[in-house]
């Protein structure tokens, strides 16, 4: 079964098919441009589907998911609305170096200016003003369990017809 297009928030660069990588080329569109905001939001996918070329791309690429011969690649993004994304997790981690009085408000002002560009950057430095206690504390207060333990788009991963899930591991620097 193809789960729901419209489930998915991601903007595919492109797609592995058969060893090659095929660019999909994107229109440009608001919250969409080389970032992982959604292709189907405001009738994209079919304005990125009459791009030339896109839709045989896309049409292989849903027979492949057929024949359960597709991976997905999912980011962060897919549990954004359990857990915060760069954005949000950067602005907790300001307003509790804030809260301890391990950062002034042009600290703030400057992680704030700099995440969209370098968040790790950003996190790491403000990891670096907390102490140990308190930003494991704050670690485990974020990311325990939720009582909403998947999203609507975990169900419509888990539901298709992937042959696997790959996901990214972006958080070791954490640890």
């Amino acid at each position: 079964m193809i789960p729901e297009i419209s489930a998915f928030e991601v903007c595919p660069k492109g797609a592995w098919l058969g060893g090659e990588f095929y660019p999909i080329t994107m229109p440009s569109a608001r919250g969409c441009s080389g970032s992982t905001q959604g292709i189907i939001k405001g009738g994209l996918l079919s304005k990125t589907l009459e791009i030339p070329g896109n839709q045989a791309v896309y049409d292989h690429l849903v027979e492949l998911v057929r024949q359960k011969k597709a991976m997905a690649f999912v980011g962060a993004g897919v549990s954004a609305p359990l857990y915060p994304i760069w954005g949000g997790l950067i602005e907790l981690l300001i307003q509790e170096a804030l809260k301890w009085g391990a950062a002034t408000e042009a600290d703030a002002g400057y992680w704030r200016k700099n995440a969209r560009e370098k968040p790790l950057q950003m996190a790491g430095q403000i990891r670096r003003r907390l102490d140990k206690s308190r930003y494991e504390t704050f670690l485990i207060e974020t990311f325990k369990p939720k009582q909403e333990r998947f999203t609507s788009a975990h169900a419509a991963l888990a539901g298709a017809n992937f042959k696997a899930i790959i996901t990214t591991r972006a958080f070791s620097w954490f640890l």
